[in-house]
């Protein structure tokens, strides 16, 4: 799972024009992430519900979700599971009930339930010499061709912050001229809004009965 940067803005760019950043990353259309995976070793009856079985490691961990996409000729097998045992590092349970072994191999992914990625807006407060979180935001995917793509602009967050420590006389915070004409361009650093953002990834991940929500390292930029 990656979340890259693609577009961002110029470091000049003023506040009453578009403040555009664009995300890509390497989950799937379908939500999932990585090669599809053969189960070779089988599946199995573990108290009621069904083992899967690999020859290699299957590094999933409990919480983690899969979309079986082949489903060894049991259709009650089709869709996506819960991970909620880890037997070894070849073998785990998914809350599917066990209905059969089939005549041929389970396949899978790695499936990211309720994917998004998470972005912050900090802006400088003059006051405190210091940034503050302005914004939290949560963006949907948006996908084209099967790629995954996050978009957003940020200016109106920064527009709207008009901390009167970031304000001199007649300049709204943010702008990069006075407003008198003809305009002058300013040159006091109040003028203008000193910002970051940072970016990361969530999703779903339950863990026994309970469901949670977890956001990666955030990254900032």
């Amino acid at each position: 799972m990656s979340l890259t940067i693609e577009v961002e803005p110029s470091i000049n760019t003023a506040v009453y024009n578009p403040i555009r950043f664009e995300f890509n990353s390497d989950v799937t259309s379908d939500y999932t992430i990585g090669a599809e995976i053969e189960a070779q070793d089988g599946q199995s009856n573990y108290n009621g519900y069904l083992q899967i079985s690999l020859t290699n490691e299957h590094f999933l961990l409990v919480g983690d979700f899969i979309l079986i996409s082949q489903n060894a000729g049991i259709d009650a097998y089709n869709g996506v599971w819960l991970v909620t045992e880890l037997i070894d590092d070849t073998q785990f349970v998914i809350n599917a009930p066990y209905v059969g072994s089939g005549t041929s191999n389970i396949w899978y992914y790695k499936y990211l339930r309720n994917y998004n990625a998470v972005i912050r807006v900090f802006g400088f407060n003059y006051c405190d010499n210091g940034f503050e979180e302005l914004a939290k935001l949560t963006l949907k995917p948006t996908f084209v061709l099967g790629y995954c793509y996050f978009i957003v602009d940020i200016a109106d967050i920064l527009k709207d912050y008009n901390s009167e420590c970031n304000v001199v006389t007649d300049v709204i915070s943010g702008d990069l001229f006075p407003l008198i004409s003809p305009p002058i361009i300013q040159n006091n650093l109040k003028s203008y809004i000193r910002y970051y953002i940072s970016y990361a990834e969530g999703f779903d991940n339950p863990v026994g009965n309970d469901t949670e929500y977890e956001e990666t390292e955030p990254i900032d930029l």
